[in-house]
């Protein structure tokens, strides 16, 4: 029997209600934005809010430095800093670190993760085959691969093996998958309106 996933879509901008209420309508059961660090832009958390009242699960990145290492210091004030962006959204239990270009600081990582667990949070590293490869050592929790096959190509499986999978991109978002049993972050905000119940899976 196939992997069970979810369908997923990460976003620099949270969409308006109307395009949320079409994403959800198409099967995307979960979204991801931004808390912090060196993103495009930073969800508010009324964004948040809005997207976790149209019945979407939610996931926050923080994106990491465009750097070879910037160094286990800055990695952990930076561990800090999403914890307390998180915070300040409503969002506990887990975050991304965006690593982008297929870099792997090593230094970093290991600042940034041990202030999240210190913060009782986990992390999940988001990057390349080659990020997830230089950094398997570190103490991620999850794995998030970015890879966009071209018709016909292999997906080579990436040690440790992807909990999620970005696998192609598009206008307004890009495509992704996450394993059914993936835990989304929790929104504790006490304004925060109740949400539909847990959504569907798909086999894949």
């Amino acid at each position: 029997m196939g992997r069970r996933v979810r369908w997923g879509l990460d976003a620099a901008f949270c969409p308006s209600d109307q395009v949320l209420e079409e994403w959800f309508a198409m099967g995307w059961r979960w979204v991801a934005g931004y808390v912090g660090g060196r993103a495009l832009n930073v969800w508010k958390p009324a964004e948040w809010q809005r997207a976790r009242t149209q019945g979407f699960d939610l996931l926050p990145i923080w994106v990491a430095p465009g750097a070879d290492d910037a160094g286990r210091e800055v990695g952990t004030l930076e561990g800090q800093e999403c914890v307390d962006a998180l915070q300040a959204r409503g969002l506990s239990g887990i975050v991304v670190l965006d690593v982008e270009d297929g870099l792997s600081p090593e230094k970093y990582a290991m600042g940034f993760v041990d202030a999240v667990h210190a913060g009782s949070c986990e992390v999940v590293l988001y990057g390349t085959g080659q990020t997830l490869n230089g950094l398997v050592q570190v103490g991620f929790d999850f794995w998030w691969l970015a890879q966009w096959p071209l018709s016909g190509q292999p997906v080579y499986v990436v040690p440790p093996d992807w909990t999620l999978w970005q696998f192609g991109t598009g206008p307004a978002a890009d495509y992704n998958v996450a394993q059914d049993d993936f835990p989304f972050a929790t929104l504790t905000l006490s304004d925060s309106p109740s949400a539909p119940s847990g959504p569907p899976t798909a086999e894949a």
